[in-house]
């Protein structure tokens, strides 16, 4: 561990955890917020929106919207 101990190594230590929780906090919000707008789309297919209307809305595609039909 003497490379730990070392200001540099620290230095680099600190950036690997930072670039990796930067990378895991983007990858987090994308995930969520296409789990928001799947929800979205759910709740906007029972209220009888199209599938135009609600890709419009969420972004998504039809083809997701349409599997979202089936589940």
């Amino acid at each position: 561990m003497k490379w730990f101990k070392k200001e540099e190594g620290v230095s680099t230590v600190c950036t690997l955890v930072e670039n990796y929780a930067k990378e895991y906090a983007e990858e987090y919000a994308k995930e969520y917020a296409k789990a928001q707008m799947v929800n979205a789309a759910k709740l906007l297919i029972k209220k009888d929106f199209s599938d135009e209307e609600i890709s419009t809305i969420t972004q998504l595609s039809i083809e997701e919207i349409k599997a979202l039909h089936n589940s």
